[in-house]
């Protein structure tokens, strides 16, 4: 199986990859993409959309909608919170608290999400991105070993979307061929659909992802596109 995990950096318009990006048995898009005059470089199809929050998704039309096969949360399933879990570490359980506190009533209320789901969602199948696999992540990513925790803006570091959504799809389809575009760290801008802004957040660390990502692709776990 392909799966095409198409991220928002600005690296992907370099190329034309639009069509084998449709051609994949699975496309995967992040938050407030967009496609519409960037076929050429980014495809058009949408499988899966990955969101850290319904907010995220202004402008959708019914039919994107009803054509996506799963919707994913960069978030746990707010019902799961309570469910025990194990910890290994002072660090997991610091840095898991500080993750809850930090999530927005949409994103740790059962019944927030709830409504915001079911206004925008209705008929979608739904993953989450668990506790564990985000353990697992900043494990691989060195957090832990680099002493990352909090931003200068006092908020948690986290993986990026577009990290979490890699991970999230190579523990989902194993043994599947993950193909990505659009992940530098937005060193080429923010997003490719607005290359004049480059921006930097206080919250990601930007430097590791890219360590990891190289890493993914010297072990050909994953294959870049752009």
């Amino acid at each position: 199986m392909k799966i095409a995990v198409v991220g928002n950096g600005a690296g992907s318009l370099h190329f034309k990859n639009g069509r084998f990006i449709d051609s994949c048995d699975l496309v995967i898009r992040i938050n407030d993409y967009q496609t519409v005059g960037f076929e050429d470089a980014v495809g058009a199809r949408t499988d899966i959309h990955m969101l850290n929050s319904c907010a995220k998704i202004p402008g959708l039309t019914a039919t994107h909608i009803s054509a996506l096969r799963e919707v994913w949360f960069a978030f746990p399933n707010p019902a799961t919170w309570q469910d025990s879990y194990t910890i290994h570490s002072p660090y997991e359980f610091q840095y898991l608290d500080q993750w809850r506190k930090d999530l927005s009533a949409e994103e740790h209320e059962v019944d927030a999400h709830g409504a915001a789901v079911s206004h925008v969602f209705p008929n979608a199948f739904r993953r989450y991105f668990k506790r564990e696999h985000m353990l697992e992540l900043v494990t691989a990513l060195g957090f832990q070993r680099s002493g990352v925790l909090a931003g200068p803006d006092g908020k948690l570091v986290q993986p990026t979307t577009g990290v979490k959504t890699i991970w999230l799809a190579k523990a989902l389809h194993p043994g599947s061929e993950i193909l990505v575009t659009g992940f530098d760290g937005f060193q080429s801008s923010t997003y490719y659909w607005n290359i004049s802004a480059p921006d930097r957040y206080d919250n990601h660390a930007y430097s590791l992802e890219i360590e990891w990502l190289n890493r993914l692709c010297q072990d050909k776990v994953i294959l870049r596109l752009d």
